[in-house]
């Protein structure tokens, strides 16, 4: 906690100290992924020592003038490398074995960089959240991709997260988070179907 709790904030008083607005970038891992769509003023409640570490961060950069919390969801590029892995082997013919139970609520990279500059020139103060409008699993989203390239669908083998030696805290049920104050910056976050309709259409090109 040395760097991403006690230095952060040092940088933080600094660059208060300096009039900046400072935009910290939090995670939905501040909650214990019990309940979904949680609202921004509810209390976090971690599960695992990342989302510790932000929620301690978070609660001394709550109470500061001049700071706004972004939390995110699972981030994506343009291209997601997971799905390209995917996409080659299933063409090859070969099985994939994705994670029936972790889940992830996806926005677009691009949309964050947008919500992160408006959040920089309105500076609202509090917590903003990022979030898609549902949590899809890994095992459903290579089924949505197999069936997107015509492959058999038994070439999708799903596996529990136990499978591979990770620990359930890593794996919460629900990552979602309320949005309601992305309407304050005029945004409308993209649905999860839209995601990754786009994210399937580039790792099928």
């Amino acid at each position: 906690g040395r760097v991403n709790v006690a230095r952060t904030l040092d940088l933080a008083a600094i660059l208060l100290g300096r009039g900046a607005h400072v935009v910290f970038l939090s995670t939905n891992q501040v909650f214990d992924g019990t309940t979904p769509h949680r609202a921004g003023d509810d209390p976090p409640c971690p599960r695992t020592e990342y989302g510790r570490q932000k929620a301690a961060v978070e609660a001394a950069l709550r109470g500061a003038s001049g700071a706004t919390v972004v939390r995110l969801t699972k981030v994506v590029p343009p291209r997601l490398p997971l799905l390209a892995e995917w996409a080659a082997a299933l063409r090859a013919g070969s099985p994939v074995a994705p994670f029936r139970d972790m889940v992830m609520s996806p926005v677009p990279l691009a949309f964050v960089a947008d919500a992160l500059v408006r959040v920089g020139d309105a500076r609202p103060g509090g917590v903003v959240q990022v979030s898609g409008d549902r949590d899809i699993s890994y095992a459903e989203l290579a089924a949505r991709l197999a069936d997107r390239l015509g492959v058999p669908a038994d070439l999708v083998r799903p596996i529990s997260v136990a499978d591979r030696g990770i620990a359930a805290d890593a794996a919460p049920a629900h990552t979602t988070l309320s949005t309601a104050r992305l309407t304050v910056l005029g945004l409308t976050p993209p649905t999860v179907a839209d995601t990754t309709a786009e994210l399937l259409a580039e790792a099928v090109r």
